[in-house]
């Protein structure tokens, strides 16, 4: 079973390992999931980022914007599974002793 899975069309809907995920805080971060799981294979800018989702804002505004609609998204995800791995974009993997990736 896929870890994310979600429903894009009619009603969206997120499952995270099965479980449903619900109290998204607003529209932004349900499209920021989507986006991100559809071309989370290809390194995303944050500037390209903030422009698709806030096209009418000046830059720093929306980058502002993307920063905080990213941590809600971390916060949803960590609420539902604090050790979830792939990380998500921006954050770091823990080190293992000895220095390699988690």
């Amino acid at each position: 079973m896929a870890w994310l899975q979600l429903t894009l069309l009619g009603t969206f809907a997120a499952w995270w390992r099965g479980q449903s995920i619900t109290g998204f805080p607003t529209d932004k971060v349900r499209a920021l999931l989507a986006y991100l799981a559809l071309e989370g294979e290809r390194p995303l800018r944050r500037e390209t980022l903030a422009t698709l989702l806030w096209p009418d804002w000046p830059d720093d505004i929306a980058r502002r914007n993307l920063r905080q609609n990213l941590h809600r998204l971390n916060q949803l995800l960590d609420a539902l599974e604090p050790a979830r791995l792939p990380a998500m974009p921006g954050r770091h993997r823990p080190r293992r002793p000895g220095g390699g990736r988690v």
